[in-house]
């Protein structure tokens, strides 16, 4: 994880240190200087089985295009996003909410456990800042839905799986909800 933490740092193009600190468990035979050679002194044991990564602000604040690392292009300027975000728990959970989506389907209890939470306080959290896994979960599946129908390339078949729903026509319906337009408009060119 912390590997492609850096890969990820690195590609939006920050500077050395990466990490302020990465605290981890050590391996039970390596211990953790086979870490040290990639991280350097930031690495140290864990007592716990939680990976701590401490980001430096000039690490934390580099903006990242996540087109970039799908499909680098040298002229790609828009969509940039802080690593960072706005420091919120909802942009955080927005981050990892798109990531779940495309290793399996996204759940509160996942996303909780991500977070180091229990499900109950990370409820408790986002209700504070106004928003719902629910919400939020229905939120990144527009933004990746209408980004992938306007850059075309897959059928609304692959996004509508991809984005966790049964059936095309789920997708198709939310298409409409979310715009006024099918999936197809959308794609023609149409503007959301």
């Amino acid at each position: 994880m912390a590997a492609l933490i850096q890969a990820i740092c690195a590609n939006a193009g920050a500077s050395l240190p990466l990490f302020g600190r990465m605290a981890i468990m050590p391996h039970p035979v390596h211990g953790l200087a086979h870490l040290r050679t990639c991280f350097g002194d930031a690495v140290e044991a864990s007592p716990n089985k939680l990976l701590e990564l401490f980001m430096p602000d000039h690490v934390a604040d580099r903006p990242l295009s996540l087109r970039e690392i799908a499909q680098p292009s040298p002229d790609l300027t828009q969509g940039l996003i802080a690593l960072r975000g706005d420091g919120t728990l909802s942009t955080s959970a927005r981050i990892v909410i798109a990531a779940m989506l495309l290793d399996g389907t996204p759940s509160m209890e996942r996303l909780a456990r991500a977070a180091g939470l229990s499900a109950r306080t990370f409820q408790r959290r986002l209700r504070a800042e106004g928003a719902t896994f629910k919400g939020l979960l229905e939120s990144v599946r527009r933004d990746l839905a209408l980004a992938s129908l306007v850059t075309g390339g897959s059928s609304a078949n692959e996004i509508a799986r991809t984005l966790g729903y049964d059936q095309q026509s789920s997708l198709t319906r939310a298409v409409r909800r979310w715009t006024g337009a099918s999936p197809r408009n959308i794609a023609r060119g149409q503007k959301p």
